[in-house]
């Protein structure tokens, strides 16, 4: 709060406000009349004016309307253009126009036209604005000089100075020599996933390490593997999944003449996860199946059913 006395009356008041001057309303309408007042005759009518507005002029909006009108209709001033040189009318509040139209007014404000050599082709070609640095003509002469302007690099073999194009600013060596004879980081041995060999992968490797030693290797990992998680083809597809485990064919009776059956050993949880899935299925024919959904065969005979059958195509595959 601020402690202030009232400029009209005297008294002290507290307010909120830094710039308050009175200490009520009746004080400041008692203050506004005792402000100095201006008499003068209006510009429209003549009639005398007593206003505390030192700029008014009119009267009334009646009286300002009329003059208003009265402006419109006194003659325009005539000037010359200072480009053309014609004559033209402006209006009494653009005493300052210079120019009788906006295409005038361009061509008398543009600045000299002034020729530079571009130098990407060596044309000439016309500057507009002289203050400005432009070096070539078009864009295209701009991109292929910048394309062929050299690149200062040093060479991590025999550490001397040289100069590449901006396509090449990645190069590392000098010359083939010097990338040769540069002892690059020698790749750590590792062992095969597959056969447990040990072997040195080359020096650039993809997107995935090395694993294996050979495509031989892979490719018997993934044939060995192609039932097991881990596979990511059959990952996606439990369905194929048990297909290949199970070589598609019944493991009680054989029968494989056409599409068998996936049975559930254990009824299936919810929100289990495909692996805990597979571990509790088997392949099974049309006729087994019905036999083993009225409980015609216990769980156990049918663990007992799938370990043997994997077995079986295990040995299968490795002969």
């Amino acid at each position: 709060m601020h402690n202030k006395s009232c400029d009209h009356c005297g008294d002290s008041f507290e307010t909120d406000r830094p710039t308050q001057r009175f200490c009520s309303a009746l004080c400041g309408h008692l203050a506004s009349r005792t402000l100095p007042r201006f008499s003068r005759a209006c510009e429209a009518c003549g009639k005398e004016l007593d206003t505390v507005d030192p700029h008014r002029r009119f009267c009334s909006c009646s009286c300002a309307n009329s003059a208003a009108a009265h402006h419109r209709l006194l003659p325009r001033p005539s000037k010359h253009c200072q480009q053309c040189g014609k004559e033209f009318t402006t209006d009494r509040h653009h005493l300052g126009q210079r120019f009788c139209s906006r295409g005038c007014g361009a061509a008398g404000r543009r600045h000299t036209d002034v020729t530079s050599v571009c130098e990407g082709c060596g044309k000439e070609f016309l500057l507009k604005r002289p203050s400005t640095k432009r070096r070539f003509c078009s864009h295209q002469c701009a991109g292929a000089r910048l394309r062929k302007l050299p690149v200062p690099r040093i060479c991590e073999g025999c550490r001397q100075g040289f100069t590449v194009p901006r396509s090449s600013s990645k190069q590392r060596f000098c010359s083939q020599r010097c990338g040769a004879a540069h002892p690059s980081k020698p790749m750590s041995p590792r062992e095969c996933k597959q056969c447990g060999k040990t072997f040195v992968p080359p020096r650039k490797e993809w997107k995935r390490p090395q694993v294996f030693c050979s495509r031989a290797c892979s490719g018997k990992f993934a044939s060995d593997n192609a039932h097991g998680h881990g596979n990511g083809r059959l990952e996606k597809h439990p369905r194929r999944r048990t297909f290949a485990l199970f070589a598609n064919q019944c493991v009680i009776c054989g029968w494989h003449e056409a599409t068998c059956d996936i049975h559930h050993i254990v009824p299936i949880p919810k929100g289990s996860k495909c692996v805990d899935i597979l571990e509790k299925v088997i392949l099974l024919c049309p006729n087994c199946h019905r036999l083993a959904t009225v409980g015609k065969f216990t769980p156990e005979y049918l663990f007992a059913k799938r370990a043997a059958a994997i077995t079986a195509s295990r040995e299968a595959k490795a002969s």
